[in-house]
């Protein structure tokens, strides 16, 4: 078992009555030929998005004349859980594997929260013996697309005068991981009521974990009258993938002040009647 690489030269002899005969024979020896042992993946790279778990198989084939004892450990990224363990064998830290045999290895691994889009490396190790076996899986987060359509203080109401403006600041917030490009606000309004925006109507673009504030400028009809209304805001992003959030603010519309002040003049013009009256027919 101590035999080195490389090429022996040894003679077999043989007699027999007197007669000998002599045999040259060359061996060689190469640690190759005893075999080897290998560690593979039929997908060493998965992709999805980072609220995914993922599981990676392997094999670990003994193509050598031994059978030996092996375990197994994975490493992943910071905030990464990642856990290695031997197919059937899940509490056990090592097994063996029979010569000319193979074993299962299945990695599991769970995205950090919020990871960004991108490729991120697993190390898998494997420990045979005195010999190491290393083998590089990769996971490729996509990003995730979530937001949502809000007020500065999460209030949902407001109040104004018909025909008069009512001014509603709106914002949206990116919750994925991925940026939003292109988001567009529209409102759903009662009859006859119009909404403009401030800057635009139209977002270009909303970094992940950031936020935008868009105004809008609320006009009811001047026909309205006292009493509360809904107004539906919705925010939608545009292309293949799209992510859409709506908030639904009431409108209460007001008594416009014009009406108190004709009543308290009627009030006054009747007071003033009374007045008059009575200081006239009064002392008849």
């Amino acid at each position: 078992t101590d035999a080195k690489d490389g090429a022996s030269r040894i003679t077999l002899s043989g007699t027999s009555g007197g007669v000998r005969a002599d045999l040259p024979l060359t061996v060689t020896v190469t640690t190759s030929a005893a075999g080897d042992v290998t560690m593979n993946s039929d997908f060493p790279t998965l992709r999805g998005p980072s609220t995914s778990n993922f599981t990676f198989n392997l094999t670990l084939a003994n193509d050598t004349a031994e059978d030996l004892t092996y375990a197994v450990t994975a490493v992943g990224p910071d905030g990464w859980t990642v856990n290695a363990t031997l197919t059937g064998q899940t509490q056990a830290a090592s097994a063996v594997v029979k010569a000319g045999s193979s074993a299962a290895i299945s990695v599991a691994a769970t995205p950090a929260a919020q990871a960004a889009a991108g490729s991120y490396p697993i190390d898998v190790r494997a420990t045979v013996g005195a010999k190491t076996i290393d083998a590089q899986l990769s996971v490729e987060i996509t990003g995730t697309n979530a937001m949502t359509l809000t007020t500065p203080d999460q209030r949902l109401s407001n109040s104004g005068s018909a025909g008069g403006t009512i001014t509603q600041q709106l914002v949206i917030r990116n919750d994925g991981t991925d940026a939003l490009t292109n988001v567009t606000v529209s409102a759903t309004t009662p009859s006859d009521w119009t909404v403009t925006y401030e800057p635009s109507a139209t977002v270009a673009s909303i970094a992940a974990n950031q936020s935008a504030t868009v105004t809008a400028k609320v006009v009811p009809s001047n026909d309205a009258i006292a009493g509360d209304y809904v107004v539906t805001f919705r925010a939608s992003t545009s292309g293949s993938s799209t992510t859409t959030s709506s908030a639904d603010i009431r409108m209460t519309i007001e008594t416009s002040p014009l009406w108190g002040f004709l009543g308290l003049g009627l009030i006054a013009i009747v007071l003033f009647g009374l007045w008059w009256v009575f200081q006239r027919y009064g002392r008849r």
